[in-house]
C-alpha cells in the first residue's frame, strides 16, 4: 500500500525552506512528499491546462519539424499535448520527483523530460526553440526573483519563435499577496526588453473571478 503523505509535515518543511530563503527547493519537497498522490499537488489535475487548450481552439498549431519547450512542466500533460501536435518537445522542471512522476505517467512518451533550473538553464538550449510554453510557473516565484525569471525566457527562442505566456494578472500598483504572486503587464515588459513583440494579448476573468493574462509573443 502506498504511504499517504502527511500535509502538515510537508507544509512545515516548505515553511522552513522559505524562512531559509530557499524559494525553489520547495517544489521538490511538495512533489516528493506527495508520493505520487495527485490530490497532494494543488495544481496537478491530470489534464491539459485549459489556458492552453482554450488558446489552441482559436490558434491551432502544427508542430511538425519544430521544437517546443515547456517551462515548469510538472506532471507532463501540457508537454504531451504539444508532442501530439507534432512538436519535438523538451520539458523541464526543477523537481526531480516531478520529472520521474511524469515519465512514469507517460512511459511511451516522445517528450525529453529533464531536471533543470530556470535560473541556470543549459547553454545548448539558447536560441533553439520554435515555441515556448509558460503557464503559472513565474508567478509561483517571489517578487525578488521575477526579473531574473522573466529575463531567462526570451533567449530560449529562435528568431521568429513564439512564447505563449499565461499568468494571474494584476494592476502594477497593486501589491500581490502570494504564493502565487499575480504579474502586472509592466513587469512583463521585461520580455519585450529581451527582444519579444506582442502578437496577441488577452486580459480576462476566468470563471468570472480570477484575472488572467494570456499573451502570445514572437521573437
Amino acid at each position: 500500500m502506498t504511504e499517504q503523505p502527511d500535509p502538515q509535515q510537508i507544509r512545515a518543511k516548505i515553511n522552513q525552506q522559505w524562512a531559509e530563503g530557499d524559494f525553489t527547493g520547495w517544489f521538490e519537497t511538495l512533489y516528493a512528499g506527495a508520493n505520487q498522490n495527485l490530490d497532494s499537488v494543488p495544481w496537478a489535475h491530470a489534464h491539459v491546462h485549459p489556458l492552453l487548450t482554450g488558446w489552441l481552439e482559436k490558434h491551432p498549431l502544427d508542430g511538425k519539424g519544430k521544437r517546443a519547450l515547456v517551462l515548469g512542466s510538472g506532471l507532463g500533460d501540457d508537454a504531451e499535448h504539444l508532442a501530439q501536435l507534432g512538436f519535438d518537445v523538451t520539458a523541464f522542471d526543477i523537481s526531480e520527483s516531478a520529472i520521474e512522476w511524469a515519465q512514469k505517467r507517460f512511459p511511451d512518451t516522445t517528450v525529453d523530460y529533464q531536471v533543470a533550473d530556470l535560473f541556470n538553464l543549459p547553454e545548448a538550449w539558447q536560441g533553439q526553440f520554435d515555441f515556448v510554453l509558460e503557464i503559472f510557473t513565474v508567478q509561483s516565484l517571489p517578487l525578488n526573483l521575477r526579473e531574473s525569471a522573466l529575463s531567462a525566457i526570451p533567449p530560449l527562442l529562435k528568431e521568429g519563435g513564439q512564447l505563449l505566456f499565461a499568468c494571474l494578472g494584476r494592476e502594477h500598483a497593486v501589491v500581490p499577496q502570494g504564493p502565487p504572486w499575480a504579474i502586472s503587464r509592466t513587469e512583463l515588459e521585461i520580455l519585450e526588453d529581451g527582444g519579444l513583440s506582442i502578437e496577441n494579448a488577452e486580459d480576462f476573468l476566468q470563471n468570472n473571478s480570477a484575472r488572467r493574462f494570456r499573451i502570445l509573443y514572437r521573437k
